[in-house]
């Protein structure tokens, strides 16, 4: 019984992950923007895949701080800190150019 348990619990964390795409990433700068259904969500890679612009990820994209995402592309996971999210595009256009 406790591991149907573990097993249904492991597999919540998918189930209500969100996923967006990456819209903005370039080669050699740590920063990359993914946009879901809620806005744009501006990142800061701490390891992992590097994804690239087109690229489908998945996981908790509406906090803040340290998280693990999968990016369904590539197969592979990477980290990031979440500086911001739910940004408007024209929000987002500011942050770029600072």
């Amino acid at each position: 019984m406790n591991k149907i348990f573990i097993v249904l619990l492991s597999f919540c964390a998918y189930i209500f992950a969100e996923n967006g795409t990456v819209k903005y990433a370039p080669s050699g700068c740590d920063w990359f923007i993914i946009e879901t259904n809620q806005g744009m969500v501006l990142l800061e890679m701490y390891g992992g895949n590097e994804p690239a612009i087109g690229n489908t990820i998945i996981g908790e994209l509406s906090g803040f701080g340290l998280c693990t995402l999968f990016n369904i592309t590539a197969d592979r996971d990477l980290r990031a800190w979440e500086d911001d999210y739910m940004l408007s595009k024209e929000n987002n256009q500011i942050s770029w150019t600072q």
